[in-house]
Formats: structure tokens, C-alpha cells, sequence
């Protein structure tokens, strides 16, 4: 209470059980994505006779899709949306990661994280109202998040197909 006023303080919690899986366990498909592109090397990968740029978009399409496939499963199976919002939130984190790849390289997987903390802290109008820019603690049955996460994920591959065509020049 200040002057006779109280006011709500971010919390790193992020509430329930359910909240930190949706916001922090899609962390964990983003991250490895980033560290497979991480651990490339250049030099072979260059002079090869591999389609490394395909090989790429697979793995981030494989590596991405599955860890939705696997929400929404999970999420018909226990049903629980949840485990669907987790998927979403993994598309689209790993799109942001994408999207950062070029310009930031290895630094590229604190844009996810750094998204996570922002909505954290600037993206609800109150406790369980967040705003629809924030896309990631959006329940699963909001269709603006699904699209918002598709479009993010489509516009990393697509700076990604561009980028590593560029690379390989």
C-alpha cells in the first residue's frame, strides 16, 4: 500500500502450475532449436555438396511441429488445453527465434526468453486478463494467438530459407 493506494507487483512465479508450463516449457523446444543452429560448422557445411539450407527448415519445422503435435495430443488425451497452449507457445517462440537468428546468431535465444519476461511484466491489464499482443498466456481456444504464433513461425522460416541461401553464397 502506498498513500493509501495498492497496486499489483509482477511476480516471477507466473501463478499456477499450468502458467509455467505454458510460459517456460516451450523455452526448452526454442532453446535446443537455437542450439542446434549454434553448433553448425561453417567451413564443411559450406564447401559441402549437402542441401544444408533444406536440411535446416526441416530440422526447425520437425523439431517445432512435433513439440506442437505432441501439446495437442497430450492435451486430448489428459484433456487439458494447456498442454495445446504450450504447443502454440513453442511455435511461436521458436518463429521469434528465428526471425532473431540473423542479426543476433547465438544471442538469438534470449529473444524468446526476453519476450517471456516482458509479457510478464507489461502484458496483462490485470492478474488473468493479458493483452492480445502477448500471444503466449493466451488460453487455447483464442484464435488470434493461433494465428499470430503460425505467422510469427512462417516469417522465421522464410528468414531463415533466405538467410542460409546468403550464408552459402
Amino acid at each position: 500500500m502506498l498513500n493509501g493506494q495498492s497496486f499489483m507487483m509482477p511476480t516471477w512465479d507466473a501463478g499456477t502450475a499450468q502458467a509455467r508450463l505454458t510460459l517456460f516449457v516451450p523455452l526448452v523446444i526454442t532453446i535446443g532449436l537455437g542450439l542446434c543452429m549454434e553448433s553448425r560448422l561453417t567451413a564443411p557445411e559450406v564447401a559441402g555438396i549437402r542441401p544444408i539450407n533444406r536440411l535446416d527448415i526441416c530440422m526447425s519445422v520437425v523439431s517445432t511441429l512435433g513439440a506442437l503435435l505432441l501439446g495437442v495430443l497430450l492435451s486430448f488425451l489428459i484433456d487439458s488445453p494447456e498442454f495445446a497452449t504450450a504447443g502454440r507457445n513453442s511455435v511461436f517462440l521458436s518463429g521469434l527465434l528465428l526471425v532473431a537468428w540473423p542479426v543476433l546468431r547465438e544471442a538469438a535465444v534470449l529473444v524468446p526468453t526476453a519476450w517471456i519476461f516482458v509479457v510478464m511484466l507489461t502484458g496483462f491489464r490485470s492478474p488473468l486478463d493479458a493483452y492480445p499482443w502477448t500471444i503466449i498466456p493466451e488460453p487455447s481456444d483464442r484464435p488470434h494467438a493461433w494465428i499470430g504464433a503460425c505467422l510469427a513461425f512462417l516469417l522465421g522460416i522464410f528468414v531463415q530459407a533466405r538467410t542460409v541461401q546468403k550464408e552459402s553464397l
